[in-house]
């Protein structure tokens, strides 16, 4: 099964790491994706997930950043619990508003 997080992409940072056992110099990018959802009582319940990408994708997250977008995940269910995990087999979508965002708006 398919799910998308989906967030404006609030921060883009470059990671540098040294693999302690080769040597070896480790590029990647953490990228921060901010949601602002409202539960029942109209309370604001803002949440930040941090996923690590391969640093080859960094330009294409710079280009999102400050806009919408939905991370695709796969969610696997094993024999030793639930897990999700970021399906690079499928695009980023990106979106030109908060598709989550569900206020009305005047017209």
């Amino acid at each position: 099964m398919h799910t998308l997080l989906i967030g404006q992409i609030v921060g883009v940072r470059p990671i540098t790491r040294k693999d302690k056992a080769t040597g070896e110099i480790i590029q990647s990018v953490d990228v921060s994706i901010q949601s602002n959802l409202i539960d029942n009582d109209g309370y604001d319940l803002p949440n930040i997930e941090t996923i690590n990408f391969p640093y080859s994708m960094i330009a294409k997250f710079q280009s999102y950043k400050g806009k919408f977008v939905g991370i695709p995940y796969r969610f696997m269910p094993t024999k030793n619990g639930n897990y999700l995990f970021v399906d690079d087999s499928v695009a980023v979508v990106p979106f030109d508003s908060n598709p989550l965002d569900t206020k009305k708006k005047a017209g």
